[in-house]
């Protein structure tokens, strides 16, 4: 059996309006740059490596994507935009995650709640799971592949956030 690893992380606090008055535009604010940089750091320091990195294409998803991946040694071209993890439920998360590439062996997605917080629940055998914004939970993976990917199948080893 493989041990795969999938890192959730909701992106970071975002300002309360947008621009456009559009939901999907809003950007992260200040405490949310420096919440990811905080958490970012951390994960960093414990030389925490992702073969991937699946963003939401919202812009507050993107830009902690961004400080995420430069805090763990990552380039912006490791980050991936996916339209369809903005406000993603269980079954759109887990699609995504049943289509990595089998070459990869940890990856990061970064998405939105409730779905996010819903998905790790799911994939840990737990009624509920809270996922404050800037939140990462590491989920160890027991199983084949990705495809095998499903409800119960994963063990939350690591959850971290902001406040911690």
């Amino acid at each position: 059996m493989v041990v795969l690893e999938l890192t959730l992380i909701r992106h970071a606090n975002a300002q309360t309006n947008s621009v456009s008055g559009n939901d999907i535009d809003r950007t992260l604010s200040a405490k949310g740059r420096a919440d990811t940089a905080r958490v970012g750091q951390r994960l960093g320091d414990c030389d925490r490596h992702f073969d991937l990195i699946l963003s939401s294409s919202a812009p507050r998803a993107l830009e902690t994507a961004a400080i995420m991946a430069l805090a763990t040694g990552h380039s912006d071209e490791a980050i991936t935009a996916v339209d369809s993890l903005y406000c993603a439920d269980v079954d759109t998360l887990l699609n995504s995650v049943n289509n990595l590439s089998p070459a990869i062996q940890s990856a990061a997605l970064i998405a939105h709640n409730p779905g996010l917080a819903e998905f790790c629940g799911w994939l840990c055998g737990q009624d509920k799971t809270h996922m404050p914004t800037c939140s990462v939970a590491t989920i160890r993976l027991d199983v084949e592949d990705w495809m095998a990917v499903g409800p119960g199948s994963g063990q939350l080893t690591d959850f971290d956030y902001p406040a911690k």
